[in-house]
C-alpha cells in the first residue's frame, strides 16, 4: 500500500479506510452542551520497501454541502479542526496561531537509495467544539494524505 495513518506508533495501530484510498476515518465524540477541545496524536508511516516518499502533505477534507468545519472557525457555528506536525503537543499560543483546516508538510520517508519503513512521522489534531451545540453527527471530514511515490534505485 505505502503511506498509512496510525493511531499508535506500531503496525497494529493502522487506521483502515473502507476503500484503501487514503481518505482515512477517525472518530471523536463530545457532549454538545459543554463543548470542549480534544487533542489527539497520529502518525504517518511507509510500509512499502520498494518506494520512498517525498512531498508528503496532510490536510483535511469536508465534503459537506453546508459550510465546512475545516476551513473556518466561523462555519457550522464554531466547530474547528486544526493540524500540527511534530512529536510534542503544540502550546495554546501555537494552536491559536493555526487556522482551521490547514495543511501540514511532513519529512520525506526514505531516499532514492533506501526505503524507510521504521519511522513514524507524528502529527496532532485539535478538534474544537463550542458550548451549547445540538446533538449532531458529522461524518464528512476526512484526512487526505498525498505524496510523491518514488521507486528505490
Amino acid at each position: 500500500m505505502g503511506l498509512k495513518i496510525y493511531q499508535s506508533p506500531v503496525p497494529e495501530g493502522f487506521i483502515t479506510s473502507s476503500n484503501d484510498d487514503l481518505y482515512i476515518p477517525a472518530t471523536f465524540t463530545f457532549k454538545g452542551s459543554v463543548g470542549g477541545i480534544l487533542h489527539r496524536r497520529f502518525w504517518v508511516r511507509n510500509d512499502n520497501v520498494d518506494i520512498h516518499y517525498s512531498n508528503i502533505l496532510l490536510s483535511l477534507k469536508d465534503s459537506a454541502s453546508i459550510g465546512s468545519i475545516v476551513t473556518s472557525s466561523l462555519n457550522r457555528t464554531g466547530f474547528a479542526i486544526k493540524l500540527s506536525a511534530g512529536d510534542d503537543i503544540p502550546s495554546e499560543a501555537t494552536w491559536r496561531g493555526l487556522g482551521a483546516g490547514g495543511q501540514i508538510t511532513l519529512p520525506d520517508l526514505g531516499t532514492s537509495k533506501t526505503y524507510n519503513i521504521t519511522s513514524y512521522l507524528p502529527f496532532w489534531i485539535r478538534v474544537e467544539v463550542p458550548v451549547n451545540q445540538a446533538t449532531t453527527t458529522i461524518k464528512t471530514v476526512t484526512f487526505v494524505l498525498t505524496a510523491t511515490a518514488n521507486w528505490i534505485g
